[in-house]
């Protein structure tokens, strides 16, 4: 047997996936984190003046196979992707991943061994707000 399975949260698209009999409906809400659940290390705020670094990464740590970004502008500084993970946004000029100031390092990094996909969000590299190396 297959259901449809839909899961709604504010200001996010509902992400609806077919599922067998094969995993329970709590198996399945597990695959998916949405970073700003408090659960998260308090849960990403995503206003664009609060570092949300730790809350992101606990969310991409948690193993879940997707990872909601809301509308807003989740501030953050290094992430480490891990394999076989999306990061799905609300649409690109609605759902911002913004290099906090003075990150001076590379924002996303991914393991070579990695399988990892980047949907309906953008970057903000914040290079104003960067230092340079001389």
């Amino acid at each position: 047997m297959v259901r449809l399975f839909c899961v709604i949260a504010a200001g996010l698209p509902a992400l609806c996936f077919a599922q067998s009999s094969a995993l329970s409906n709590a198996a399945k809400l597990r695959e998916i984190a949405v970073v700003t659940d408090p659960g998260y290390a308090g849960g990403a705020k995503c206003d664009g003046a609060t570092d949300d670094t730790k809350a992101m990464q606990a969310a991409l740590n948690s193993g879940a196979n997707t990872v909601l970004l809301p509308s807003g502008t989740c501030l953050t500084s290094a992430l480490t992707m891990p394999s076989n993970i999306e990061l799905v946004g609300h649409g690109p000029n609605s759902s911002i991943l913004k290099a906090k100031n003075s990150t001076n390092t590379d924002l996303i990094s991914v393991s070579s061994k990695s399988f990892v996909a980047f949907k309906n969000f953008r970057i903000e590299g914040n290079s104003v707000s960067q230092t340079q190396a001389a």
